[in-house]
């Protein structure tokens, strides 16, 4: 997806979509569940009450989410 930048992540993620995405050629997912929100990975899964807490607490590589948006490391597969 080009030209998808951070706020646009923000903004559907506070729609509540759920996103695809890869990194380092590594498939992750966020989803969306009635208890919050789920960061995935290999089958591992680190739980978040709200998308404010997942996009200042999640870490991958230790990089926050907007971090890895900012440099470009973070391919968008698929929004759903």
């Amino acid at each position: 997806m080009d030209n998808y930048i951070y706020q646009d992540f923000i903004k559907d993620l506070q729609l509540g979509y759920e996103f695809e995405f890869t990194i380092d050629d590594q498939t992750y997912h966020i989803s969306t569940h009635s208890n919050g929100l789920f960061l995935t990975h290999n089958g591992v899964s680190q739980s978040y009450s709200s998308y404010s807490s997942l996009t200042k607490k999640a870490q991958i590589h230790h990089k926050t989410l907007q971090e890895l948006f900012e440099t470009n490391e973070i391919t968008i597969v698929q929004i759903y």
